[in-house]
């Protein structure tokens, strides 16, 4: 882990454990199978976006909100995971996908900045050389958006810490495995594709982030971009 790496992740623990009072057992028990993992793909994301947003006309205003939006999202699902508030977390993420779709096709098309219908969004966007040439990726998007569509509107019973108070606060192992490679898998998308949207962008980017960057993708997504494997 880089000293870049190590200062933000410091930061995320902090943002994480003040609302709620962590204790340092709570951060150790929990920090090689969720926290470290997750920080490093939001880490990765984040240093993209930073990039865009210091580029100009890189997206027109309106879509790079939504982009902005589908980071900030990541962020709060994540915070709201950890506060054992799975649903939200989840809804959250969902919106992410919803943000991040509509940020890269309305660079395209921009009546779909104002398209409310979100299968009409995804019908549009799958037409799009960006979305229709990276299959793989667009199709991992829907199928995670999928997911959470039926998590989010499964029976309470499966999100019992919702409409129980005592449980609220309960951190649950056992869902941290299923959420840490959904939100791997809608990051390591998102870098690909933003990648494909604009390849002589993503070559001029600091090496420093781009290193950070490729600490997301696996050797199957540098391979597909052609990027150093090893």
């Amino acid at each position: 882990m880089s000293r870049k790496v190590r200062e933000d992740y410091r930061d995320f623990k902090s943002f994480l454990s003040t609302p709620i009072d962590m204790d340092k057992s709570f951060f150790c028990e929990n920090e090689s199978n969720f926290f470290k993992p997750v920080h490093k793909y939001i880490f990765s994301y984040m240093n993209y976006i930073h990039e865009i947003n210091n580029e100009e006309d890189y997206l027109p205003k309106e879509s790079l909100c939504y982009l902005n939006e589908s980071l900030s999202d990541i962020i709060q699902s994540v915070h709201s995971f950890s506060l054992g508030m799975i649903k939200p977390s989840e809804l959250i993420l969902r919106s992410s996908i919803e943000n991040f779709i509509r940020a890269i096709s309305s660079s395209m098309k921009i009546d779909l900045l104002e398209e409310r219908r979100i299968y009409k969004l995804f019908e549009e966007s799958e037409k799009m050389d960006i979305f229709s040439e990276n299959t793989d990726y667009f199709n991992n998007l829907k199928n995670s958006y999928s997911n959470l569509c039926r998590s989010t509107h499964s029976s309470l019973e499966e999100h019992r810490n919702i409409s129980s108070f005592d449980e609220v606060n309960q951190f649950k192992k056992s869902d941290m495995p299923k959420y840490v490679s959904e939100i791997n898998s809608i990051i390591r998308s998102y870098i690909v594709l933003l990648v494909k949207y604009n390849p002589e962008f993503y070559g001029g980017i600091f090496f420093d982030n781009r290193k950070s960057i490729h600490e997301s993708l696996n050797k199957l997504d540098k391979k597909f971009l052609f990027l150093d494997t090893k």
